[in-house]
């Protein structure tokens, strides 16, 4: 997880299931902006990522197997 125009990564980051079969399951991003979501079925879903200072992120996610995904949240003016 990393600040738009920063490139430094947001801690504290809250990332949420909205769609799908994995709807609700919810991660917070550690201090180095690193996140874990655990036992996530398969499919297509979309997350809101949301964070203090930061406009919110609803991208969608096609999980088909372990994916490492990165995520640029853009900052509030």
């Amino acid at each position: 997880m990393v600040g738009g125009q920063t490139g430094r990564p947001i801690a504290g980051a809250e990332l949420t299931v909205v769609s799908g079969a994995n709807r609700n399951a919810r991660v917070n991003s550690d201090a180095g902006g690193r996140y874990l979501f655990t036992d996530l079925e398969e499919g297509r879903f979309t997350v809101t990522i949301a964070a203090r200072g930061f406009a919110t992120a609803t991208p969608v996610v096609d999980l088909y197997h372990d994916v490492d995904a990165t995520f640029a949240l853009t900052p509030l003016k």
